[in-house]
């Protein structure tokens, strides 16, 4: 059977499991049944559906949300985070974008909602640009991660986002392999995307948004097509 049918496969039977079976924290195991979930970002969103569980525990949340929001700096731009990288958070991750665990976005943007406030605080009015998936990843995967988590924390924040801006000019080797360290996760991504022209004489300040910044090399990536069109 092919990747993509397979995949599809999966999904089908991840979502009936799902309907039928409690839902777990994908943490700690814990049963959501007895424990109370992570709080949640709510509304519609690409990707989800009203049967995908919480998947995370209030107490893992509370945990990885316990580090609060992160700034630095990426390249001369200003750079905020959710919660500092860990194990645990690469871990939840995973799940949600490999293992069916979909609705784990609405718990992951939960977290991030305040550090877009905090962005938005920082740099001014703003518009939120997600870094796009390549339309075949994204067919194979069914859903977009940071479209998905742009759309959530920016209902939650009040930012407009801005939808096709930024695109994929080809597929790219998954950035968290372990075969692509240091330079080559830049070199990776390097001439990876495309930007539209700003439709405006005056183009709208942005925040670039991605589900993880390990050595930052997709957003600068991301940032310089942005950049080359004004």
């Amino acid at each position: 059977m092919p990747n993509p049918c397979r995949r599809l496969l999966g999904g089908a039977l991840t979502s009936l499991l799902v309907l039928f079976a409690p839902d777990r924290c994908v943490g700690c195991n814990a049963s959501l049944a007895s424990h109370p979930p992570a709080p949640v970002l709510g509304g519609p969103a690409p990707g989800l559906r009203s049967w995908h569980g919480t998947h995370l525990c209030a107490a893992c949340a509370g945990r990885l949300a316990a580090a609060g929001p992160v700034a630095g700096a990426l390249a001369g731009r200003p750079l905020h985070a959710a919660v500092p990288d860990s194990a645990a958070l690469v871990r939840l991750v995973g799940q949600w974008k490999y293992r069916g665990a979909r609705g784990l976005g609405r718990a992951l943007a939960a977290l991030l909602a305040p550090a877009l406030q905090e962005a938005v605080a920082r740099v001014g009015p703003a518009s939120l640009v997600p870094v796009p998936l390549h339309g075949r990843r994204r067919r194979e995967r069914g859903f977009d991660q940071a479209q998905q988590l742009a759309v959530l924390a920016a209902g939650a924040v009040g930012v407009p986002v801005i939808d096709g801006v930024l695109a994929r000019r080809r597929p790219t080797a998954q950035q968290a392999s372990q075969d692509l360290l240091g330079p080559a996760r830049a070199r990776n991504v390097a001439g990876a995307f495309r930007a539209s022209t700003p439709p405006t004489a005056d183009p709208p300040r942005v925040i670039l948004l991605d589900d993880l910044a390990t050595s930052g090399a997709t957003l600068a990536a991301a940032a310089a097509a942005l950049a080359h069109r004004g």
